[in-house]
């Protein structure tokens, strides 16, 4: 739906109210369009190790304006399944926020899903595939998977990309 709409209506029929499921005889007399709210643009950026005893992850926030965490739900399908509500806390555009083994109450095995969900689990913002060895998108929020050079939880990822051509 691409947009909300309150309608006002009134009774131009002659004969008067009537009770039955159907109405004859109504027109619009105003009507006002709701504007959506702000759509979260939340994902996954980096990873830990899913065997690092202090697992953490990264979101970041790849929208243009400031995204409210409130209720963001980051579930852990596997083994277990287990989830952690994201408390109140704003996060600026292209800022990231890390989260710890500790804060979340889990951690992860390898092959375990993350899900990250809106709100009152209302969307899917994104999801990822823990792996044994430590992963993150380069370009930051967008980008393919790649394995970083160091973790940089908190902080821009560190990919060394190699453009050399060797033959043999």
């Amino acid at each position: 739906i691409a947009a909300h709409f309150n309608l006002a209506f009134t009774n131009s029929a002659t004969s008067g109210p009537d009770t039955n499921d159907v109405v004859f005889g109504m027109e619009a007399a105003t009507a006002e369009t709701i504007p959506d709210a702000a759509r979260l643009d939340l994902a996954f950026n980096e990873l830990a190790s899913s065997t690092n005893g202090s697992f953490w992850l990264e979101l970041i926030n790849r929208g243009s304006a400031p995204a409210n965490l409130a209720g963001c739900i980051i579930a852990r399908f596997g083994g277990t399944n287990r989830e952690f509500a994201l408390p109140p806390e704003l996060l600026a555009p292209g800022a990231l926020r890390e989260v710890s083994k500790a804060e979340l109450g889990f951690g992860v095995d390898s092959g375990n899903r993350l899900v990250l969900y809106s709100p009152g689990r209302s969307n899917v913002l994104d999801a990822v595939v823990a792996k044994k060895e430590p992963r993150g998108r380069r370009p930051d929020g967008s980008g393919s998977w790649l394995f970083p050079s160091a973790p940089t939880p908190g902080a821009s990822n560190a990919v060394v990309l190699r453009d050399e051509l060797v033959i043999n």
